[in-house]
């Protein structure tokens, strides 16, 4: 810490600031080299040709569907009484 102080030239307290922004960023930069070290290889993702994602999508909108559309006995249940007439912005 001295010799930041010298090198500087500033106070005890600001060398000591300095210090600790130092070490707290040697910190980081070896918990990243250190992580990046653990990462298995990346593998690319297998192209979906159109027919495989055409069922995809249609697959997510039959069960979009079969969950339907909440009554407003849910919405009561959930919200209490002012649930159905509540805007989205009251409802967050």
């Amino acid at each position: 810490m001295t010799k930041i102080q010298e090198r500087d030239g500033i106070t005890r307290k600001s060398a000591l600031r300095k210090f600790k922004r130092q070490a707290k960023a040697e910190a980081a930069k070896e918990a990243r080299t250190a992580k990046r070290g653990k990462k298995a290889p990346v593998e690319p993702k297998a192209k979906l040709s159109p027919e495989e994602v055409s069922r995809s999508r249609k697959e997510g909108i039959r069960l979009y569907q079969a969950a339907g559309k909440p009554t407003p006995e849910q919405f009561r249940i959930v919200y209490g009484e002012r649930g159905p007439k509540m805007t989205w912005h009251e409802r967050a």
